[in-house]
Formats: structure tokens, C-alpha cells, sequence
């Protein structure tokens, strides 16, 4: 009986030190195939390259035509920018010029991948937007969506934007590690935090939070416990959608709080909690 509890243990042992090992690889899903571009869409658009360090990273910049606000996209973890063209295209639709920005170690950006490193190149593309492209900050709304909701709360405790949209939020790394993981002790093992719900508070500029029913990944009740613990002014809609094609299916729902919330940035007052 011991040495079968032993072996057990050790098994179990062995599994928890290959996750802590390659867990980067459960993490981060980049890739540089390139699967379109904004031109194939019918939007004039801009390459961007950009210094973040000893290395450069690649963007997008995708002008509406009088468009008052700059959209500072922070994807998700998983391709490129190529792979979300169609987003960009529904914001410049919407009026919304939109600066799109792939990490280190993504598609064309060089370096490696690491939380660390997707913070320093959100900063990075802040720094080209507020510096080479000359747009003001206060004409910045930095957006996230699924791990990109964490790089662009860690942006805006450290910048001052005119707003934050999140779109399927969490509250850290950890605790939708141990939700998907339930059988490990994700939080002892992680070496990737994403701690978002001890960021939130901190962050003063108005905040729209964008979380789908039908999100197959991230929990609506984590999108609302982060909500829950941010500082005012701050909005909730909810939305339809899996998690990958929440913004493309979300519904009129979503779109008249994105067009209300955008228009309420310009009259002090408006935004409701």
C-alpha cells in the first residue's frame, strides 16, 4: 500500500513539474503566418514597426476617417494581428481609428513571450502613439479582450488614457488556471500572474466591461467579481457569443453601450454605474 501511494505521489509529483516547466506553451499561443491584411478588407492602413527595448515589434495603424479616438488594441494570446482584421475593420466602422499591436515572440515582433514582455510592449505602443504618431493621450481609449484585458489594465495604471474597454475579463491568471486545472495547485505552480483584480482599483478613467453569456472560457462571474472591484466611473453589458467571436456576433446590445459609452467621454457626467 505505501509503495503504491508512493508512486502515485511521485507520478503526481513528476505531472506537476512538467506544467511548471512548459507552461509557458499552455499560455501562449503565437504564430507569424500571415493571414491577411487590412488592405484585403479595404482599409488604407499603415505598418508600423516600433522599438520595445533591444528589439522592435510590428503593428497596424488603421485611421477612420474623423475619427476623435485612437483604439489601442491588445489581443488576446493566441496568433497575430492578421487574424483580426475583421475586428479592426468593425471599429474604423464604428468611427474609431485603431492602433493594433502584436507582443514579442508574435507574428512579425521579435523577442520572446512572457507576461513580462506583453506589459513592456503595451507600453512600447503606447510610447510610439503618444510619441512618434503625435496623438494625445486623452484621445487614447486602450482596449483588451481575454488575456489582453490584463496586458491593457496593467497599461493604464501606469498611463493616462481617456478610457478602458475590457472584453472578457478575469481576474488573474491563477484563478482561471485553477478553474481549468482543478486537479493541480495551479496557484503554487504559476509563474504567470495577470493579476488583474488587485490592478483594477487603481485605475480612475472610465471603464466599459464587455463579458459574453456564452463564453466557453472565461466565466461571467469572473468578469463581474472584476467589475465588482473596480473604481467608478465603470460600466457592465453583457453580450452574446463564444469566447472567440464575442465582438463579431455580440449583438445590439453591445454595440449601443460601445456607441454610448464613446459618446459619453466628451460630456463629463453621462457614464452610469
Amino acid at each position: 500500500m505505501k509503495l503504491i501511494f508512493l508512486i502515485a505521489f511521485g507520478g503526481y509529483a513528476l505531472v506537476c513539474a512538467i506544467v511548471f516547466l512548459i507552461q509557458a506553451r499552455l499560455v501562449y499561443f503565437p504564430n507569424d503566418e500571415e493571414a491577411g491584411t487590412p488592405a484585403d478588407a479595404g482599409m488604407e492602413y499603415r505598418d508600423v514597426y516600433f522599438d520595445a527595448g533591444r528589439h522592435q515589434l510590428h503593428g497596424w495603424f488603421v485611421p477612420a476617417q474623423n475619427a476623435r479616438y485612437t483604439l489601442l488594441y491588445c489581443h488576446g494570446n493566441a496568433g497575430n494581428i492578421t487574424h483580426r482584421v475583421e475586428l479592426v475593420r468593425a471599429f474604423v466602422e464604428r468611427g474609431l481609428s485603431v492602433f493594433i499591436f502584436d507582443y514579442s515572440g508574435y507574428g512579425k515582433s521579435e523577442g520572446r513571450v512572457g507576461e513580462a514582455e506583453t506589459y513592456r510592449s503595451a507600453h512600447a505602443a503606447w510610447d510610439y502613439l503618444t510619441g512618434d504618431a503625435g496623438i494625445d493621450e486623452q484621445s487614447i481609449i486602450i482596449f483588451g479582450r481575454s488575456l489582453g484585458s490584463a496586458v491593457a489594465i496593467e497599461l493604464a495604471t501606469q498611463v493616462s488614457p481617456r478610457a478602458l474597454i475590457l472584453e472578457s475579463s478575469f481576474t488573474s491568471l491563477p484563478d482561471l488556471g485553477a478553474r481549468a486545472y482543478p486537479f493541480l495547485p495551479v496557484r503554487l505552480l504559476s509563474r504567470f500572474r495577470y493579476n488583474s483584480i488587485d490592478r483594477i482599483q487603481d485605475i480612475r478613467v472610465p471603464k466599459l466591461f464587455v463579458h459574453s453569456l456564452d463564453d466557453d472560457l472565461v466565466p461571467l462571474g469572473m468578469g463581474k467579481r472584476l467589475y465588482r472591484h473596480a473604481s467608478r466611473p465603470k460600466v457592465w453589458t453583457r453580450a452574446q457569443g463564444d469566447h472567440n467571436a464575442i465582438y463579431l456576433v455580440a449583438g445590439s446590445r453591445y454595440e449601443e453601450t460601445l456607441r454610448e459609452f464613446i459618446a459619453s467621454l466628451g460630456q463629463p457626467g453621462r457614464i452610469v454605474d
